[in-house]
Order: structure tokens, then sequence, then C-alpha cells
């Protein structure tokens, strides 16, 4: 009977905890605008990468075209036995695809950082929110019926006793 009339008493204060959440998560930082300091020089090193290749492949298929088309054969120079056209389109493709699959590897690791501390500050939020909204409207209740059982019982106990 007595839980019945707390939770009736704190039943609208229950119908704003929708309300008092939402504004709490609304409040965390969910670190969506915040970059990662070495994403501006990754993405640089696979632009360079992607250009180095394009060069590289742009050089071989011009090599080809002259030899082909008008029937001239020039050398180009070497890196010891291999042609530096085929140098930077095989460096840029390999280097690139490996700093991609180590820049994918880094991305992960920070997401799963970013992604605890987001939690706690949202668990921490919403269990404020809470705390707020009905944990401690619901222990002031249950000590201000506490008050009143025990006033009624020392009214009630025979004197003396």
């Amino acid at each position: 009977m007595v839980q019945e009339q707390v939770f009736a008493r704190l039943s609208p204060r229950a119908e704003q905890l929708y309300d008092r959440l939402d504004a709490a998560v609304g409040r965390t930082d969910l670190e969506q605008t915040s970059r990662p300091r070495w994403w501006g020089a990754a993405n640089a090193l696979q632009l360079l990468l992607a250009l180095t290749a394009l060069v590289g492949g742009g050089w071989l298929l011009v090599l080809r075209i002259i030899n082909r088309y008008l029937l001239l054969t020039v050398d180009p120079p070497r890196w010891g036995h291999v042609p530096w056209p085929t140098v930077l389109l095989l460096g840029g493709l390999l280097i690139g695809l490996a700093a991609g699959l180590i820049g994918t590897a880094l991305a992960r690791v920070g997401a799963a950082r970013r992604s605890r501390r987001v939690n706690g500050r949202l668990r921490r939020a919403v269990a404020d929110a809470v705390n707020a909204a009905l944990v401690e409207p619901l222990e002031a209740e249950m000590a201000r019926f506490e008050a009143v059982r025990t006033l009624v019982e020392d009214l009630c106990s025979p004197p003396g006793r």
C-alpha cells in the first residue's frame, strides 16, 4: 500500500524522465566533429601515393605509345634493372595499399577508444538523469514514510515501553 502511494506520487516524474534523458544525451559530447590529427597526414600520404602511381602508369603509357605509334625506342631511366616508371607505378600501389591497411587498423583502434569514452559519458549522463528524476525523489519519499511510520509506532506504543 505504501509502495503504491509512493509510485503514484512518482508517476509524473517518471513521465518527465524521457525529456530528461533526451536532454542529458543531447548535452553529452559524442566526439562527432573531432578528427584525429594523423588523418590529415594519412590522407595527404594516400593522395601522394596515388599520384605517384598515376605518374608511373602515365609514363609507361606514354612510352608504349611512343614505341608503338612513333616507332621510336625510348629507354627510361632505371633504378638498378627496373625502369623508374615501373618503380613509381608499383611503389605507389603497394605502399598505398600498405598505408591504407595501417590506416584502417589505426582508425579501428581509435574508434574503439572513442566508443568507450562516449559510452562512459552516456552512461553517466543517463544515470544522473535517472537519479535526479526517480531515485532521489523515491528515496526522499521513502524517508518521509519511514519517519511517519516511526512516529505512528511511537504514538501507538504503550507508555513506559
